[in-house]
């Protein structure tokens, strides 16, 4: 049979069966593609390379030869194809599109389901990142900052690094101008085209790198091996967060996809490299909410092949239920199995839009064919996006492991969208202070006078406060609540990462001694800080890109003043302070600004809530999202005062 006929796949001949592609030499780009399809058993698989790389768009101009027959490929796979090739000897490949009948379903769902071992299995996988399009990478330059990471001590992706790089520069301006030129040489390396690549936005290639035992990025003919793209990245990361306001190119690629895929290989690699955890699923979904997919039920499904055998979550790869329904099935299985902080990725702090069908008198019954995603499931499909500071922000000042102190809980679900479970009613919002300026990129972009509109905020929201009839269930006083609350008790992983780094101190800094460190740096006339932004707003726009420059000639108290000012605007974005009826004070998600809304324990959980009511049922509420209040953080403090209790019924 010639190549003019297509190819006709043979079954293959066991569970453990798999083909590879065995690409033939080419001595020229523009030859045929020529290859051959070899069944192999994957056990005793000869050496070969797995390929990841996009898919691309459903159309297939282009073709490969095998002796008999010919398969059409995508644009993508065949450019791919044709830059892997070797000029005098064959390669062997695996390679999804090809090696998996795609027309056989049943085929399909066995081989999908052997893709994480084949990709372990694998000698390389070869992450294919796109044609070069005539571009030089400069691959000298790149491994040469690869070496100065190495030189720096910056061996992992830990928020020490910014202290490394601060320790290194501090009182050296010349090391700073070095800096600033080292990013902008990489940019002229075009080390950017490497982590700006759509292989790294895609969700599918998550499984296939975290699977890998040897990660090989390639663009075009130019080859870099993962851990010195990680020592860069690493090296670009520090060198940016110490200066503050670094150059990097493309900046929501580095961070969202690129820098995200190596903390999330990091993770994998420090645990058991497979998801054996309830808990370990949230952590994943929440780090990969970013990445894309063609259909967003493969948000869920992409990570199934990192499930062990035997894992109690149970994902299956079901493409007949609609998106709501994957994800409901995923978080009703996570609360069955107790793990409550799914709640904490929930909510509508997370939606950016949300219509409330006519659901409170529903029978148990299918969801409506409008569709509804319960407010108590992660929207994994929702482009909103939140700063890291919010996982983790609320967990107690003692933070000690959940399963030794939550909770014991009783969970139901007399319908598919209402969880039903035991609740503490703390108490109701009283009022809510949002900082609504900070939401402005204008006023953000302009840090002289974001400074000055906070530093009038927060002089206005503390003498609110002091005039408040506050309370809180220890003995500090007003001052020690207050400056608590603004920073959630000062347990989020941004908090400690802000402040184990300013630039002489090394001990994490309390929220009080922050404080009161801003009031004399930054609210009072006489603070370093405060006399800083006067004369930096006499100045020229070109004068103001700077904020402080304290790397340079800045007190540890300025600096560690302009820090805390820069978290709070963070913390400002997406949190309002809040009182409550009875004196409570704390931070809640901004989105809860109706008066009235519920302060309450959910059984099982390890932080309050904030649960907005439904009108006509007192039982039932939307859940809004995690709050901090202070003096009632921890499991302990809830457990101690947990009375009876209701019943309450979560949308």
């Amino acid at each position: 049979m010639s190549s003019n006929y297509p190819y006709q796949y043979e079954a293959l001949a066991n569970g453990d069966s798999i083909r590879l592609l065995q690409l033939k030499p080419a001595a020229s780009s523009d030859t045929i593609i020529q290859c051959e399809l070899i069944d192999v058993d994957l056990v005793i698989a000869s050496e070969y390379e797995a390929l990841s790389y996009v898919w691309g768009n459903d159309d297939k101009p282009n073709f490969l030869h095998l002796p008999s027959g010919h398969l059409k490929v995508t644009e993508n796979l065949a450019s791919a194809l044709r830059g892997l090739r070797y000029g005098g000897r064959p390669r062997l490949l695996w390679v999804d599109a090809v090696c998996i009948h795609q027309s056989d379903s049943r085929e399909k769902a066995q081989q999908v389901a052997l893709m994480a071992r084949i990709y372990r299995s694998a000698s390389r996988v070869l992450a294919w990142l796109g044609k070069n399009d005539g571009k030089i990478i400069n691959l000298a330059t790149i491994l040469k900052f690869s070496q100065m990471a190495r030189l720096l001590g910056l061996k992992s992706p830990a928020p020490e690094n910014k202290a490394v790089v601060q320790k290194w520069y501090y009182g050296d301006p010349e090391k700073v101008i070095w800096l600033e030129a080292a990013i902008r040489e990489l940019g002229d390396a075009n080390f950017p085209i490497i982590y700006e690549s759509a292989w790294f936005t895609r969700m599918w290639i998550v499984q296939e790198a975290l699977s890998a035992k040897h990660l090989v990025l390639q663009v075009g003919p130019y080859e870099l091996d993962w851990d010195d793209f990680e020592r860069v990245m690493i090296f670009v990361k520090a060198a940016d967060a110490a200066l503050q306001f670094g150059p990097i190119v493309s900046r929501e690629v580095f961070v969202f996809y690129a820098w995200n895929l190596i903390l999330v290989r990091r993770r994998w690699d420090q645990t058991s490299k497979h998801i054996d955890e309830p808990a370990q699923i949230t952590y994943y979904m929440h780090q990969l909410k970013h990445r894309r997919c063609t259909d967003d039920r493969d948000k869920v499904f992409a990570l199934r092949g990192l499930l062990p055998g035997n894992s109690p979550l149970d994902i299956q790869l079901d493409y007949t239920k609609n998106v709501d329904e994957v994800y409901r099935d995923l978080a009703k299985t996570q609360v069955k199995l107790g793990n409550m902080a799914v709640l904490s990725q929930a909510g509508l702090w997370k939606r950016q839009v949300f219509q409330l069908p006519d659901l409170i008198n529903e029978e148990a019954g299918p969801v409506p064919a409008c569709g509804y995603l319960p407010t108590w499931v992660p929207d994994y499909g929702s482009n909103a996006t939140f700063s890291e500071v919010f996982y983790g922000a609320y967990v107690a000042a003692d933070n000690k492991d959940t399963a030794d102190h939550a909770m014991s809980m009783e969970v139901s679900f007399s319908t598919p969208y209402r969880l039903t479970v035991g609740a503490e009613i703390i108490d109701y919002i009283a009022s809510m202070h949002p900082a609504f300026f900070i939401n402005d990129p204008a006023v953000r972009a302009d840090h002289v006078a974001c400074f000055f509109m906070c530093r009038e905020f927060f002089m206005d929201l503390k003498r609110m406060f002091e005039s408040a009839n506050s309370r809180h269930l220890t003995e500090d006083d007003l001052i020690t609540a207050f400056a608590y609350s603004l920073v959630a008790g000062g347990t989020s992983g941004a908090y400690r990462r802000r402040y184990a780094l300013s630039k002489p101190i090394r001990k994490l800094l309390n929220p009080l001694t922050l404080w009161l460190n801003y009031e004399e740096q930054c609210i009072s006339e006489d603070g370093d800080v405060y006399k800083e932004m006067q004369k930096q707003n006499g100045a020229s726009a070109a004068a103001r890109n700077r904020g402080i420059d304290y790397y340079s000639r800045a007190s540890a108290e300025s600096t560690t003043a302009w820090y805390y000012h820069i978290h709070l605007q963070v913390m400002l974005q997406h949190h309002a302070f809040l009182i409550s009826e009875k004196g409570y004070v704390g931070l809640a998600p901004s989105i809860t600004n109706a008066v009235g809304d519920v302060l309450a324990f959910i059984r099982g959980a390890m932080v309050p809530f904030v649960l907005k009511p439904l009108s006509g049922d007192p039982s039932q509420y939307l859940l809004v999202g995690p709050c901090y209040i202070y003096g009632l953080m921890g499991s302990e403090v809830v457990e101690r005062n947990w009375k009876e209790g209701d019943t309450i019924h979560i949308l």
